[in-house]
């Protein structure tokens, strides 16, 4: 697996992501990982690819009004559909202070914690 040639880990040691503004689609279809520990010596798988989606439960905070919405709408692809949660907040891609106050996020939040 990815896990295995990034650190030697036999799963992914996340439980959950959250995503805040976050966007680099184009780049994860180019990702290739050296040594994903399928076979040892010169048997080794030299790269492979990431296993997409992504298998642990995700929330992506997307600004209505950043610039790079759709990459982040599309980020959300790459994680398991029944588990992927989103929510769109009024802002840009900053995460302004304002979010504190938030109460449909912090519902959200709640909401995606108690899915755990």
């Amino acid at each position: 697996t990815v896990w295995r040639g990034i650190g030697g880990l036999t799963a992914c040691p996340f439980r959950f992501a959250i995503l805040a503004n976050a966007g680099g689609t184009s780049v994860v279809n180019r990702i290739s990982i050296a040594q994903c520990g399928r076979g040892k010596g010169e048997d080794a798988t030299p790269l492979c690819k990431p296993q997409l989606p992504a298998g642990v439960p995700s929330l992506h905070l997307i600004g209505k009004r950043d610039w790079h919405r759709s990459s982040s709408q599309q980020l959300v692809s790459a994680f398991e559909p029944a588990t992927a949660r989103t929510y769109t907040h009024a802002h840009g891609h900053e995460i302004p202070m304002a979010l504190l106050r938030d109460r449909e996020l912090q519902s959200a939040l709640a909401a995606f914690f108690a899915e755990l």
